[in-house]
């Protein structure tokens, strides 16, 4: 099913693929939409509903206390991290500088993520892509589900069992998953969130929305928290490629200067539920099943 949706002024394709399997232990069904960039560019998003979760850990450090319930609406968020592939688009349709570690061989490829872009680069991507940053809470919530698991898989570790959830630095044995930099996105089946979502884990840190507050746990609202009204830091959230283990997990929060770039820090973007539903649609013929089917297999 297509729908012609817009969000501030971008015109994007949608199209619906609700895929049924058994794809964890929270959901049996991960729906997604296939929006299309300004130049035409597919990207797939998964669907988060709406609903409450819980927020945060009580065990870990400090600024990710108290846990408390967190009410969102619903949202489809980018089911892989933004690619060197999506970025060029967007540099050679708006002209905008390319980062400075574009032209290096170890993160250039199309299928890796961009890497090197600070807060304001990424936020103008996705509003560039008829999308918008993620605050933290729906990144939190698009991670870890509503069941208070660690991380997107559940509550192992990243290794377990000897396999492989995510891309990161194993206290300085960055070969050990297979990557010494950056993975193309996807590369972790074993390690996709309750709703499909890949990489949330490892491979780029991830901007956010929001300004960083140390104890903004203890002051948020339930309803759609957008983090403190103003700061000095914006929000990360992931882990990287670079990252130890200490620092790669579903409720570890980090914050950086908006102005600074680095060489492990992406991002991802989202869009409504509201903003999809309210759009001009016209439905067509869709998805191969046999594409999905496939999907399915490898997410097993």
């Amino acid at each position: 099913m297509l729908k012609l949706v817009q969000e501030k002024g971008a015109r994007i394709l949608v199209l619906v693929v609700l895929v049924s399997g058994i794809i964890s232990e929270q959901i049996s069904a991960i729906e997604e939409i296939t929006v299309r960039l300004p130049t035409g560019f597919q990207v797939v998003l998964c669907l988060v509903p709406e609903g409450p979760f819980l927020m945060g850990r009580e065990d870990s450090i400090a600024d990710q206390a108290p846990v408390h319930n967190v009410e969102l609406d619903g949202f489809y968020i980018d089911k892989f991290e933004v690619s060197n592939a999506q970025y060029a688009e967007f540099l050679a349709a708006t002209g905008y500088h390319p980062p400075h570690l574009w032209h290096q061989e170890n993160y250039n490829a199309p299928e890796q993520p961009v890497l090197d872009v600070n807060w304001f680069e990424m936020k103008q991507f996705c509003e560039w892509a008829g999308k918008r940053l993620p605050t933290e809470a729906e990144w939190e919530k698009a991670a870890r589900g509503t069941d208070g698991r660690l991380n997107p898989w559940g509550n192992q570790s990243l290794k377990e069992d000897d396999i492989y959830r995510a891309n990161y630095n194993e206290f300085g044995d960055r070969d050990a998953d297979g990557f010494t930099f950056s993975a193309p996105v996807g590369s972790f089946p074993k390690g996709i969130s309750p709703y499909g979502v890949y990489d949330m884990i490892g491979n780029a840190k991830e901007w956010v929305a929001d300004w960083y507050g140390a104890d903004y746990y203890s002051q948020s609202i339930e309803a759609n928290p957008a983090g403190p009204d103003n700061g000095q830091l914006k929000v990360l959230r992931g882990g990287s490629w670079f990252d130890f283990p200490t620092y790669a997990y579903g409720s570890y929060r980090t914050a950086l200067n908006p102005d600074l770039p680095d060489g492990d820090i992406g991002g991802r973007c989202v869009i409504s539920v509201a903003t999809v539903k309210a759009g001009l649609i016209s439905v067509v013929e869709g998805t191969s099943w046999g594409t999905v089917k496939q999907e399915i297999i490898e997410v097993k």
